[in-house]
């Protein structure tokens, strides 16, 4: 099963395309919140919007104080050792 996780996309005034970062939260909601805090602090900003992703998330929104935390890192599963 495939996990989704979300992120922020901006797109900045004179500039083609679209930017965004490695920041990747659990749902669309937190993301949602952090894109209004970015657009709230970046000058320039035309539009932004809340992208799904098969990345897995990597923080989370703290929305009763307006923050953001890492996520602890989860390890990479070890690959199954086939007996020679």
């Amino acid at each position: 099963m495939t996990r989704t996780s979300y992120r922020v996309v901006i797109k900045v005034h004179g500039e083609h395309g679209e930017t965004g970062n490695a920041m990747r939260f659990a749902t669309a909601k937190e993301a949602r919140a952090y894109g209004w805090d970015l657009f709230g602090r970046w000058t320039s900003v035309e539009s932004w919007r809340i992208k799904a992703t098969q990345d897995p998330p990597n923080y989370r929104w703290d929305q009763a104080n307006g923050t953001i935390a890492a996520l602890p890192e989860t390890p990479s599963p070890i690959p199954d050792q086939e007996a020679s």
